[in-house]
């Protein structure tokens, strides 16, 4: 799934989008003029994926979220745990899967990036969540101006 999404050209316009998912055996749950709900099949939620239609201006979807895991306890040790070792066994998928991420975020909401020629792919923990995210490296780049 993550060489999937990182590998299709951003923005991302709907036929192959449909084709990607198709593959992936993922299904249009829900459709909006500005977003799309996707079940993809990993048991977090009937809408676990959420596709942003028309970020920053560009023709085309925007943005792809995968919520690829969510830990339902209370914030603990236990839960706290359960995610970050979560998140470090899917960033070993991914790593090789894509390589080594071009950024790092370390810290209480780690993050890694895959900077690709079009788009970025971000795997990120939460306080109650592991999401992947892809999109356009233009959002990616007004993203990060934007932060403090």
């Amino acid at each position: 799934m993550l060489a999937s999404w990182h590998a299709v050209r951003w923005p991302l316009h709907r036929p192959e989008f449909d084709a990607t998912a198709g593959r992936l055996g993922w299904r249009i749950t829900r459709e909006s003029e500005h977003s799309l709900g996707v079940d993809a099949g990993l048991g977090v939620g009937p809408e676990e994926v959420t596709v942003i239609v028309g970020a920053t201006g560009e023709a085309g979807l925007g943005e792809l979220t995968a919520e690829l895991v969510e830990n339902p306890m209370v914030d603990t040790a236990e839960a706290r745990a359960f995610l970050q070792d979560t998140f470090a066994g899917i960033a070993a998928v991914a790593i090789a899967a894509l390589g080594a991420p071009t950024h790092r975020r370390l810290g209480d909401r780690p993050e890694l990036r895959w900077r690709g020629e079009t788009g970025t792919l971000t795997l990120c923990r939460t306080a109650r969540r592991v999401n992947m995210r892809v999109q356009s490296t233009v959002m990616q780049d007004l993203e990060d101006s934007l932060e403090f």
